[in-house]
């Protein structure tokens, strides 16, 4: 196994996954697989679960074969077990591995999750999946005013998936600081950079006035949401103004980015008029391609 291999596991590893311990090997003639390093028998390397006497080894690389056929196991240990949990563990080595009957064919590995197929990409997929995707039953919002890019970010932000400074110091990452960098004034969460930021806040007043809605302070999508639903819009309606706002979600990230990582710092004068020009764009876009699709239906 290449270097690179051995190490692409670590990531998950860290996160309480890992992947090789899933592979374990299935003995045939023992001649290639480890007796303590390798999982062969139990779940565990056997040096883990027999420490005391690993410690006692003087050939700690020997191979099943060479260790079960060895008559004196006293002539490769660097003293003899004395009594107590030594004494104890190698009794209970000796008899764990005494009911391993060596075959005739090769050692192979053996994928544990899926051992009737064997390893399959789709199976580790599955194995990784299960541990890390979460599954949130908040049903999926697709705008269709709005590009796709817009519609997965607001699907991130509603699930808190991005990689806000609250969100990176919680995975570990020393960010220096987890204070808002537009305003200073809050720890930046999701809920801050879209309503509780001055920027926001006043991106919000601005969306009320051209809507002219008198809209309530929001301090969450899922707050947001439920007053954009209880609303006696139609269905289609609601979608214009919710295309406006998940533009404004879109533009106030991409703000943040570019405020951080831009060699040139954008204005926020610039902010609106971008809110105003994408959404409006899109918008228009949709009705004119109804109109089309109406206008080819009728020929």
């Amino acid at each position: 196994m290449e270097d690179d291999d051995q190490c692409s596991h670590i990531p998950f590893k860290k996160k309480g996954l890992d992947l090789l311990s899933l592979c374990v090997r299935n003995i045939g003639k023992g001649n290639s697989t480890l007796f303590w390093e390798d999982v062969w028998c139990g779940d565990i390397p056997l040096k883990t679960q027999f420490p005391r006497v690993f410690a006692l080894d003087l050939e700690k690389n020997c191979t099943v074969t060479y260790r079960l056929k060895l008559c004196d196991w006293f002539s490769i240990f660097r003293r003899h077990p004395r009594g107590g949990e030594e004494l104890v563990q190698f009794t209970a080595l000796k008899s764990f591995v005494g009911l391993v009957v060596l075959g005739e064919n090769q050692d192979y590995w053996l994928w544990s999750p899926n051992a009737f197929v064997g390893y399959t990409i789709a199976s580790a997929r599955t194995t990784i999946d299960s541990q890390f995707l979460e599954i949130s039953s908040q049903s999926t919002r697709w705008n269709r005013f709005l590009p796709s890019k817009v519609n997965i970010l607001f699907w991130r932000l509603r699930l808190n998936k991005v990689n806000t400074r609250v969100n990176l110091d919680r995975h570990g990452i020393d960010i220096g600081s987890v204070f808002c960098p537009i305003c200073g004034n809050d720890v930046e969460t999701v809920n801050h950079l879209l309503f509780t930021c001055g920027q926001a806040m006043d991106l919000w007043s601005l969306v009320s006035r051209w809507w002219e809605v008198d809209m309530p302070l929001f301090s969450s999508i899922s707050v947001w949401l439920s007053w954009l639903d209880s609303t006696r819009l139609s269905i289609q309606v609601k979608r214009c103004p919710d295309a406006v706002v998940n533009t404004m979600f879109w533009a106030l990230w991409s703000f943040q980015n570019s405020f951080l990582f831009a060699k040139d710092k954008p204005r926020k004068t610039v902010i609106w008029d971008s809110i105003q020009s994408q959404s409006f764009f899109g918008l228009i876009l949709d009705v004119l391609s109804l109109e089309l699709t109406g206008l080819m239906g009728e020929n």
